[in-house]
């Protein structure tokens, strides 16, 4: 059943069935909005589009948009997207997607954190590493500052930082996040103070220079 409308609608006044033609704004409108659907379907993981139940051709359709290299090629799988998503059921794809795209968020926004905090600990960031060690005390910390000692250095520089990434997989987000929190919050005073000094830094200059010349 079509979420976004049909060509023909009916409704009921006293008990009578009433039928009205959508006007050719309304469909391009329901037109649109099934092609936005498909294309937010699109943004999804690989592995979730699989999920969905809808025909091979659409599920192929939506797999290949990321394949295709040039604009006039994605304007026209776009196309095809949307006249593929006419026959489908509508309210279960919205259904799908507001439950999937849920989870994608989180699990992206988790991602992002761990490599914030990953690029800190390569960066040789001490006060991050020791905030790390006291919030997860049963952490190995000899081996991940060989880790980062090893993600430093050219040579073992991928192996490592994979191996450190998989390594602060196990701490939970709250804390994460709360590392990198704390980390901002330090770097946001720093250039607050440097911002309130420069003025007096540059009124003394002002009065030796002053000084100098009489």
């Amino acid at each position: 059943m079509a979420l976004y409308g049909s060509d023909i609608e009916n409704r009921k006044e006293d008990n009578k069935t009433v039928y009205t033609r959508e006007s050719r704004s309304q469909k391009k409108r329901n037109s649109c909005a099934v092609q936005d659907l498909g294309l937010e379907v699109a943004e999804l993981p690989k592995k979730t589009q699989l999920k969905l139940e809808v025909s091979p051709e659409l599920k192929k359709a939506l797999l290949d948009l990321p394949k295709i290299p040039t604009f006039e090629g994605k304007r026209r799988q776009t196309q095809y997207i949307g006249v593929l998503m006419r026959e489908e059921d509508h309210e279960y794809i919205d259904t799908f997607l507001k439950e999937h795209s849920t989870k994608y968020s989180l699990n992206h926004k988790r991602f992002m954190s761990l490599e914030i905090l990953r690029t800190m600990l390569i960066d040789g960031d001490a006060d991050v590493l020791q905030e790390l060690i006291s919030l997860c005390p049963k952490l190995d910390h000899k081996l991940l500052r060989q880790l980062i000692r090893n993600a430093q250095k050219e040579t073992t520089q991928k192996k490592a930082a994979k191996a450190i990434f998989q390594m602060i997989q196990a701490i939970p987000t709250e804390e994460v996040n709360a590392i990198i929190a704390k980390k901002n919050q330090k770097i946001s005073k720093t250039k607050s103070t440097e911002s309130t000094e420069e003025p007096e830094s540059t009124e003394v200059a002002e009065v030796a220079e002053s000084t100098e010349s009489s």
